[in-house]
């Protein structure tokens, strides 16, 4: 059961490397900083967060299903469907992250400085790339193909390879990733426990220490994954364009801004991992708690 629930919650949690797109002018649905804090608002969609929350949320909704299917076959139903499908939306995503992000955490300058350059053509290239292969990567096979254009991009020496790495390195891309997954991880496996699917209460240190026994299949996951879907986005850009972005991530606001995407991911998917835990651990003990 322990080894089930945590290797089949690896469905649930692609990086949360952040992606933006082009500006667009649909409204978030959900989105209380719309009124609330404007700036921040047109930063977020510039930057395409609210439509990549919502990828997010139909990889997670994926993620749950998978879970039904491994820990309690054919016995969810639509009642599983029902519970899941609340957590598993757009809306309640938007809500996690704009009641989580710190808003202290960029001055005004940083985040008219992010703005400009997600709003330029620049980034505009960049970021629909991102979205695009987001939302490819929910196909099945997505991944394995962007495994074997990245293979393809080593064998021939590409230089966007070198590119990505230095953009890996300089915002800690993997190391980040690998974090929160562990995190979410571990909070899956508390709301599968006080959600009562074990018989016994579980210590903490016990918890910990089987969720990094598997920190090197999350490390390697998220390696493979993190440049199989930079190679997919990148794919048609020319390589300035990535080393205009490595050069915006150096900057302080650069840096601002992804320690604060990285935090608030972190309690968001922690937050939902746990609801998501609590509402399996009552359909395995027969009963929804």
């Amino acid at each position: 059961m322990i080894r089930a629930a945590l290797v089949f919650l690896g469905l649930l949690l692609a990086p949360a490397i952040p992606t933006a797109q082009a500006q667009t002018s649909a409204v978030a649905p959900g989105s209380v900083y719309m009124r609330e804090a404007p700036d921040l608002y047109e930063m977020f969609q510039a930057m395409g967060l609210y439509e990549m929350l919502g990828i997010m949320a139909e990889e997670h909704a994926d993620g749950a299903a998978a879970i039904e299917a491994a820990l309690f076959p054919g016995e969810g139903g639509a009642a599983w469907q029902a519970r899941t499908g609340a957590l598993c939306t757009q809306e309640h995503l938007i809500s996690l992250f704009e009641e989580n992000f710190p808003q202290d955490a960029l001055g005004p300058d940083d985040i008219a400085t992010v703005t400009a350059f997600m709003q330029s053509e620049t980034g505009q290239r960049l970021i629909s790339g991102e979205i695009a292969a987001r939302r490819a990567f929910l196909e099945e096979g997505a991944q394995e193909a962007g495994a074997g254009a990245l293979m393809a991009a080593l064998e021939t020496d590409d230089v966007r390879v070198e590119t990505l790495i230095a953009f890996n390195e300089v915002n800690d891309l993997i190391e980040r990733n690998v974090s929160g997954a562990m995190n979410a991880r571990l909070a899956y496996f508390r709301g599968l426990v006080d959600g009562g699917a074990f018989e016994d209460d579980m210590a903490e240190d016990f918890m910990l220490s089987d969720v990094w026994a598997q920190e090197p299949q999350i490390r390697q996951a998220t390696v493979e994954w993190l440049y199989a879907f930079q190679i997919t986005a990148y794919q048609d850009l020319e390589n300035a364009d990535l080393e205009a972005y490595v050069a915006h991530s150096e900057t302080e606001a650069g840096q601002a801004m992804i320690a604060a995407l990285f935090q608030t991911f972190d309690v968001m998917l922690e937050e939902l991992s746990y609801d998501i835990g609590y509402a399996a651990a009552g359909f395995t003990v027969g009963e929804d708690i």
